[in-house]
């Protein structure tokens, strides 16, 4: 009797290596072939690395090829032990990860709805009880008027902003502020007094050069120029930067 038949008329009995009972299939005590009801089987993906001989993958393949003429899927799980976890498979549902008609569960058009109800539920309660994002921190000193730093535009030149002798290009000075100071000053007030710098970031092309930008809690220094934090911080409130 081969191992399909046993498999396809849910018997008991032995076929070479594999034990089965009522068609679920085992090697070595561990289940390779489970009927998890009339429409499903579980097989572990690792089911094959118990398999040593040709003629074992063969006679698995032949039962797992009858399996369809009987009506019966085919689901590859990790382990049968592991899927038979209510409470997994039910939070797998609740997240949209299992389809309850693919392991033959029935269930009412109200239950159906239950999934799609509590994300709706659970995005309300986040919604209400997420604490509003507290104002960024700015320079505790006043910020300076941002019409002393002179936004210009020189011929057909994109604008540039101009501190003193310093000048950079709104794009640099834009990409500066959102992929470092922006994060490397929130909620951190500014000690003017402080001359330990919070990093040392790579160098940025300014002013048609390359030069290190060092961050620190009140300025920052590119190359041998200084800037004071609320001038950039009047900068990107001027311009709406993202804070």
């Amino acid at each position: 009797m081969s191992l399909a038949h046993l498999v396809a008329h849910r018997e008991t009995g032995t076929f070479g290596t594999f034990e089965v009972a009522e068609g679920n299939v085992s090697k070595n005590l561990t289940p390779i072939l489970h009927f998890f009801n009339a429409t499903t089987a579980l097989v572990p993906m690792n089911a094959r690395s118990l398999f040593t001989t040709p003629d074992e993958h063969s006679a698995f393949d032949a039962a797992l090829m009858g399996l369809p003429a009987i009506g019966v899927s085919v689901q590859y799980i990790e382990t049968v032990a592991k899927f038979m976890d209510p409470k997994a498979r039910f939070t797998d549902w609740i997240k949209g990860n299992l389809t309850p008609a693919s392991v033959g569960l029935k269930l009412t058009p109200e239950e159906l709805a239950v999934p799609s109800a509590y994300e709706s539920a659970k995005a309300k309660f986040e919604a209400m009880f997420t604490p509003p994002t507290p104002p960024r921190k700015l320079d505790g000193r006043t910020l300076i008027d941002v019409e002393k730093l002179r936004i210009i535009q020189r011929s057909n030149k994109p604008y540039q902003l101009s501190n003193g002798d310093y000048t950079i290009g709104i794009g640099a000075a834009k990409k500066l502020w959102n992929d470092h100071l922006n994060a490397a000053w929130k909620d951190r007030e500014a000690t003017p007094t402080s001359s330990m710098a919070i990093s040392s970031r790579p160098y940025i092309e300014a002013a048609g050069n390359e030069r290190r930008v060092h961050i620190y809690p009140s300025y920052i220094t590119i190359g041998c120029q200084t800037i004071q934090r609320n001038a950039i911080e009047a900068v990107a409130l001027e311009l709406g930067w993202d804070m």
